[in-house]
């Protein structure tokens, strides 16, 4: 794991309509660049997902209702859970209100 560094300036903190400051949102903002310009005028909230480390796992990756969804699990454009990784019951029922929903749209964006 490694520290990523940015810049950015206060006034394009200050433009955001979503008022955040995170390093995950920035990163991302970052990364997307002209795109989520686009997208912006059709999707009315970008998340980058909530912290989930291995201690959050669950034990031996025994099978639970809560999958920690990262990009591997996405193959060509479709959602892949061969191989999923399982998140503890009380990590999972603390995000539960992030649950993706039929119907819900997910984009994915690997860092380089």
């Amino acid at each position: 794991m490694g520290v990523t560094g940015f810049k950015v300036k206060l006034s394009e903190l200050r433009t955001d309509q979503y008022l955040r400051c995170d390093a995950d949102y920035i990163v991302f903002n970052k990364s997307v660049g002209k795109t989520s310009r686009f997208l912006k005028n059709y999707v009315s909230n970008f998340e980058t997902g909530k912290p989930i480390t291995k201690l959050d796992y669950s034990e031996n990756n025994e099978p639970t209702e809560f999958v920690h969804l990262v990009v591997r699990n996405i193959k060509n454009g479709v959602l892949n859970l061969d191989n999923p990784i399982y998140i503890n019951e009380d990590k999972g029922n603390s995000l539960s209100v992030y649950k993706i929903e039929i119907g819900d749209i997910v984009t994915y964006f690997p860092h380089p």
